[in-house]
């Protein structure tokens, strides 16, 4: 469904490619497409390898409207799918230990404390909330 929602919002900024100069078409690709794929990161990182290559079709798709793939990427600043999605998390993660987000999320994340003595106590460190614990098992 969400690949289905991306390529048709693509197909309709692909009708005014000719109209528009490539700020104002990476405005709406970025506005319409990139939202839509990085919306629910935290359940997309329970995702399998064949279903993040279709969220990087996604991204491969939308860069195609400029130039090279690779290039564009780079040049828009877009990291691979499977990076964007750990570097969602890892970025609220941190701002959720530094009291920067709403309250409901920084009482879902638990501090580390380890199961053994010997372990190290890395007090900085949090454990992921139990949702996602419960999605890749």
């Amino acid at each position: 469904m969400l690949t289905t929602s991306c390529f048709v919002h693509l197909r309709n900024i692909s009708k005014l490619r000719s109209a528009v100069l490539t700020a104002e078409l990476e405005m709406f690709i970025r506005a319409s497409v990139s939202p839509r794929s990085d919306y629910c990161n935290a359940l997309f990182s329970a995702l399998s390898i064949s279903a993040l290559h279709c969220l990087q079709t996604i991204q491969n798709a939308a860069a195609i409207f400029f130039s090279h793939t690779t290039l564009i990427l780079k040049c828009l600043q877009w990291l691979p799918a499977a990076y964007r999605i750990q570097f969602k998390i890892l970025t609220l993660t941190y701002r959720a230990l530094h009291g920067q987000t709403a309250a409901y999320v920084a009482d879902s994340l638990r501090p580390y404390s380890p199961t053994c003595s010997h372990c190290f106590n890395l007090s900085a460190l949090a454990l992921r909330p139990m949702m996602i614990k419960f999605l890749r098992s």
